[in-house]
């Protein structure tokens, strides 16, 4: 085998691979996913996931910079999705592939996070623009719930399990308040830098604890433990 030869079997075996990480939306009925499962999707496909409807409904903005140009910003794409939930509501967010400065590559909606881990292809020049039908988004979907931050019965926008995992995940020490054992005392929404947030006073301890986070991302912006 030369090495040409040689090259065309490689590329194809990790073209394989990677095709074989996440599944493609093909034409027919709904794809029906698991959680944890990334899934690649092309403008109007529809994927089922945990008895709700996911569909990429178009990319809002291409604004990255072409590869044959240098540019003084990256730039960025947004890409607009909505989830049917069962009981029959649609809840519309964006996802980006940068932050800017939200956590816009991730969002949170109905118990799930949806991450976005790609978006192709990828502009080559300035002044040829991509079609929408030539769009593919690879998108993570996970639970909200983690084991050590499970769902709350009585928090329908799962804003404690977010507080919760950011407690956990960034290793901050609440003692002695536990973070699973958090409610809300009061809540004030608001706007921060131009982003629409909410402030939770939470029950706990001495003051009370408090956290601001980002209604439509689900981002937590800022935890204050309370003093005594």
């Amino acid at each position: 085998m030369n090495r040409k030869s040689a090259l065309v079997g490689c590329l194809l075996a990790c073209a394989f691979l990677l095709a074989a990480c996440a599944p493609v939306v093909t034409s027919g009925p709904p794809l029906t996913i698991q959680s944890d499962q990334p899934v690649v999707m092309a403008v109007g496909d529809s994927v089922q996931i945990d008895g709700g409807t996911l569909t990429f409904s178009s990319v809002l903005e291409d604004s990255r910079c072409p590869s044959q140009v240098s540019c003084a910003w990256i730039g960025r794409a947004v890409l607009q999705f909505y989830l049917d939930t069962p009981d029959g509501q649609r809840h519309g967010f964006q996802l980006s592939t940068i932050h800017s400065p939200a956590k816009t590559t991730q969002a949170v909606q109905s118990g799930h996070m949806f991450d976005l881990d790609d978006i192709e292809p990828y502009p080559e020049t300035p002044d040829r623009k991509i079609p929408q039908r030539d769009y593919r988004a690879t998108v993570s979907v996970s639970p909200l719930a983690t084991a050590d931050c499970p769902l709350r019965d009585n928090d329908p926008n799962g804003y404690l399990t977010l507080i919760c995992r950011h407690v956990v995940e960034s290793g901050i020490n609440v003692e002695p308040a536990n973070p699973t054992d958090y409610t809300i005392k009061d809540s004030q929404e608001s706007t921060q830098n131009g982003r629409p947030v909410v402030m939770l006073f939470l029950n706990c301890c001495g003051m009370g604890d408090r956290a601001v986070i980002d209604t439509e991302t689900g981002e937590v912006l800022s935890f204050d433990a309370g003093d005594f």
